[in-house]
C-alpha cells in the first residue's frame, strides 16, 4: 500500500460523507482569516475564546469536547 492510498484509508467519516452537515471545529473557526481579523479589530485573543467556551461549559455541565 503506498502512502497516499494508506491516508486515503484513514479519511473520517466527515471527509467522506458530503451528503451529511458538516460543522467546522474550533480550531477551523479560529483559524479562519475573517474570523481572525474581526477578533484583532475587536481586541480578542484566541485564548479568550477558548476561556468563554470552556466557562459556558462547566456551566452546562457539558461533556469536554476535543478542540
Amino acid at each position: 500500500m503506498t502512502t497516499r492510498t494508506l491516508q486515503a484509508s484513514h479519511r473520517t467519516e466527515r471527509e467522506t460523507s458530503p451528503v451529511q452537515a458538516w460543522e467546522p471545529t474550533l480550531d477551523e473557526m479560529l483559524a479562519e482569516p475573517v474570523v481572525q481579523l474581526m477578533m484583532t479589530v475587536d481586541g480578542v485573543q484566541r485564548g479568550d475564546v477558548v476561556a468563554l467556551l470552556c466557562q459556558a461549559r462547566q456551566r452546562l455541565r457539558l461533556p469536554e469536547v476535543s478542540r
